[in-house]
C-alpha cells in the first residue's frame, strides 16, 4: 500500500479501532514529543511511541468513548493532509470536535505528522484530563485467565506471599538470587512498587482461580516505552503450583497483553545459566537465545552469573500464541 490517502485511510481505521498493534505498523517516525509553542497547537510528533501515547492519553480522557471519522481529505504523491471529527461521551454528556493532521508518506508508512486539534484546551489538555502528564506505559490492568488472574501488586498480598514463597523455600535456590523469604516479603513488595513508580516496571500478583489467593509474582520490568519493549521477569511461583498450567497461562497473558494491546515490537526474558529448568521454560515458550551476558551478576562469595538472554518478536507472536494456546488445551 503506497497511495498516501490510503496508507492514511488505514491508519485512522486502526486508531478509531483502538488497534495500538495496527496503528504501530504505519509508523516509522524517529524521536521524541516537542510540546506546542501556542494554544491550541498539539506539536509535531516525530516519535512513534508520542503518535501511540496521543492515542492513549485522549481515550484515557474520555474512558474510552472517544471515536472518529475522516471528515475530508487532500492528498499529493508524497503527503495527505485530514480533517477528522471527532465526539465521546464525559459523565453523561456528549462532546465532540475536529482534528486537523498533515502527513508526509515514505514507502507506505508515515515518516512525519502534525497535528492541530480543538480536542485541546488553551494549556495543550485533552478536554477532561487534569494534567499533561503522559498515562504510564504500561497501565495498570488486571488479565483475567481460566487458572490465574493476574492483577497489580499490592501491599496487602504480603500475607498470600509470605506463606507461599516457604512452598519449596524457594529464596534457598543460590542461583536464583534475590529472591525473598517470608522475613523479606514486605521489603520486596515495596521495592517493586517503587519501581513501579519510577516507571521501569509493572509488578503483578499471581491469583489462583480456585482458592482467590496469591501464589507468586511476575513483572513487566526493563520497560523502554519509546521502543516499545519490556522484559517479563522476577517471576517466582509456589512450589506445588510449578509443572501445571500456570506457568503457561500466566505468559499468554503477559505475552498477548504485550503485543495486542501495547504493541510491543519484542519481549525479554532473562536467566541464569545455572538455572536450566527455567531456560527450558523459556524455550518451550518459543523465545530465542539472543546471546549470553558473560559474568553479568555477582551472586556472592566470588560466583559470578552468566545471564542467558532471550526475546519474542512481534513477528513470532502469532506462532507462540498457537503453541501456548495449544499446550493449555490439552491440560
Amino acid at each position: 500500500m503506497k497511495d498516501p490517502g490510503a496508507v492514511i485511510e488505514a491508519f485512522y481505521a486502526a486508531r478509531a479501532a483502538g488497534d495500538l498493534t495496527h496503528v504501530a505498523e504505519f509508523l516509522a517516525l524517529a524521536g521524541v514529543w516537542r510540546e506546542p509553542e501556542v494554544g491550541n497547537h498539539m506539536g509535531t510528533l516525530i516519535g512513534a511511541h508520542a503518535v501511540i501515547d496521543m492515542m492513549r492519553r485522549a481515550q484515557h480522557a474520555t474512558a474510552g468513548t472517544f471515536r472518529l471519522r475522516i471528515a475530508a481529505r487532500l492528498e499529493t504523491s508524497r503527503h495527505c493532509a485530514v480533517h477528522i471529527a471527532w465526539s465521546a461521551q464525559k459523565d453523561g454528556a456528549a462532546i465532540d470536535g475536529s482534528e486537523l493532521a498533515v502527513f508526509a508518506i515514505e514507502d507506505g508508512r508515515i515518516a512525519q505528522a502534525q497535528f492541530f486539534a480543538d480536542n485541546l484546551t488553551d494549556d495543550g489538555r485533552f478536554w477532561g484530563e487534569t494534567d499533561r502528564s503522559p498515562v504510564a506505559w504500561p497501565a495498570d490492568v488486571v488479565l483475567e485467565g481460566s487458572y490465574v488472574r493476574l492483577e497489580p501488586l499490592r501491599l496487602d498480598h504480603r500475607d498470600d506471599l509470605a506463606e507461599a514463597v516457604t512452598d519449596g523455600a524457594l529464596w534457598r535456590l543460590w542461583y536464583v538470587g534475590g529472591l525473598a523469604g517470608p522475613d523479606g516479603m514486605d521489603a520486596d513488595i515495596a521495592r517493586r512498587l517503587r519501581l513501579r513508580a519510577a516507571g521501569s516496571m509493572l509488578p503483578f500478583a499471581v491469583i489462583a482461580r480456585s482458592s482467590g489467593r496469591a501464589i507468586g509474582m511476575t513483572t513487566y520490568m526493563n520497560i523502554v516505552p519509546e521502543h516499545r519493549r519490556v522484559e517479563i521477569g522476577s517471576t517466582w511461583y509456589r512450589g506445588s503450583a510449578q509443572r501445571t498450567p500456570v506457568n503457561t497461562e500466566c505468559k499468554l497473558l503477559l505475552l498477548a497483553h504485550a503485543f495486542e494491546e501495547l504493541a510491543c515490537i519484542a519481549v525479554e526474558f532473562r536467566t541464569s545459566s545455572f538455572n536450566e529448568r527455567s531456560r527450558r521454560a523459556i524455550e518451550r515458550l518459543g523465545a530465542k537465545l539472543d546471546g549470553v551476558l558473560r559474568s553479568h551478576q555477582s551472586l556472592g562469595e566470588g560466583v559470578l552469573r552468566d545471564t542467558y538472554v532471550y526475546s519474542i518478536t512481534a513477528a513470532e507472536w502469532p506462532a507462540v500464541r498457537r503453541n501456548l494456546c495449544h499446550r493449555l488445551d490439552r491440560v
